[in-house]
């Protein structure tokens, strides 16, 4: 790995967030989160340019207000796709998993809670055999949610090129009476979250859950199976509008698709999905052997302050910052925490303590 090329992508990185426009929208705050994962496991988080990822993300999250705005060039874009072209120079190229013909099996009925799971989307018909997707287009989807699309099930977004893809794929599958989805409005610049599901309804995707001619640098579903994958393919019928923004034009489009595709589908029913499980009333978990935190604000100097203690009470760090995020994985990567219920805690109580900063009211740690 060129660790000194990482150091400048990520420099580059770090002017993206000196333009208000730039630190403002989520493609950054997207893109910042992403490296970071990247940073993280592979042992790259003792570059100075990596410890400066914290409060890079920490000042995107408080600061964020819009969503894709379109800009080209994307200026995220570039460092984000170089920094990806060094992970990723060995990733297979072949096919193994391309649409497959329909097979006739019965379609089960349509699930009470469906869609499955959440999302930009708005419900218009659960009986209808239709879907219409205006990816990054918010303007466009606050206007086809409000008018009438006679045959069409659901109208919502799509922005990003994995995990934005992972849902819809489930959400269009889990009902048995879709079968087609229509892409159109304006594309996530970057991400390319349209033209990737295109090409995953078109090429499937490798052996290694990547979507085959996708030209997204992150388009890899390790959430689906090969089979959800072929099935979506076998299933759906996806039409590719992208950069239609006319209402009445897709009105048109909507009307003709209703006409000229099949009532409902015969190829595949609800994938996998996992099963949801109430939980309540759990017992106390042991103490963490690493310690226990002391949290306080300060409303004067406008930051949040983390002391960890050891079990006899002996103070071993004190951590300053303007956000939760910052803090909570600052006490991680210290080695601050060895339990998981005690991460989510410090978690917790760490976002109680931002809230109260940012309202400038009384914060005490372990009440409501």
């Amino acid at each position: 790995m060129d660790r000194d090329r990482i150091a400048r992508l990520l420099a580059d990185l770090a002017k993206v967030g000196d333009i208000e426009k730039c630190r403002t929208c989520h493609c950054y705050v997207d893109v910042l989160r992403q490296v970071q994962e990247d940073i993280l496991s592979r042992d790259l988080a003792d570059l100075p340019e990596a410890e400066d990822l914290d409060e890079m993300i920490g000042r995107a999250y408080a600061e964020q207000s819009h969503g894709c705005l379109g800009c080209d060039p994307c200026l995220p874009v570039e460092p984000f796709n170089a920094f990806n072209e060094l992970l990723q120079k060995d990733r297979e190229q072949g096919s193994c998993c391309t649409p497959a013909s329909p097979e006739a099996q019965s379609a089960p009925d349509l699930s009470p809670s469906w869609p499955p799971l959440p999302g930009d989307y708005t419900v218009l018909d659960k009986d209808a055999t239709g879907a219409v997707c205006t990816l990054a287009d918010e303007d466009l989807y606050e206007a086809l949610r409000k008018v009438p699309l006679p045959g069409v099930a659901l109208v919502g977004m799509l922005t990003t090129e994995n995990l934005g893809i992972e849902r819809l794929v489930r959400n269009v599958v889990a009902s048995p009476r879709i079968s087609w989805l229509l892409l159109c409005g304006t594309d996530s610049r970057g991400h390319r979250a349209g033209e990737c599901l295109a090409a995953l309804a078109g090429n499937g995707v490798d052996s290694g859950i990547w979507i085959v001619g996708a030209p997204g640098k992150r388009a890899r579903l390790v959430n689906l199976s090969f089979e959800e994958v072929e099935g979506f393919g076998r299933a759906i019928k996806v039409v590719t509008r992208i950069g239609l923004e006319d209402v009445g034009q897709i009105g048109g489009l909507v009307a003709e698709l209703g006409k000229t595709t099949a009532s409902g589908r015969t190829g595949a029913g609800p994938i996998g999905l996992p099963v949801e499980e109430r939980v309540s009333g759990q017992p106390e978990s042991p103490a963490d052997l690493s310690g226990y935190f002391v949290i306080d604000i300060s409303t004067g100097r406008g930051v949040l302050r983390l002391e960890h203690h050891t079990p006899d009470h002996r103070v071993t760090a004190a951590l300053i910052g303007r956000g939760a995020r910052d803090l909570y994985l600052a006490a991680i990567r210290r080695g601050l925490v060895s339990r998981l219920d005690h991460a989510a805690y410090l978690g917790f109580e760490l976002g109680k303590a931002e809230r109260a900063l940012k309202l400038k009211t009384r914060y005490v740690q372990d009440r409501p």
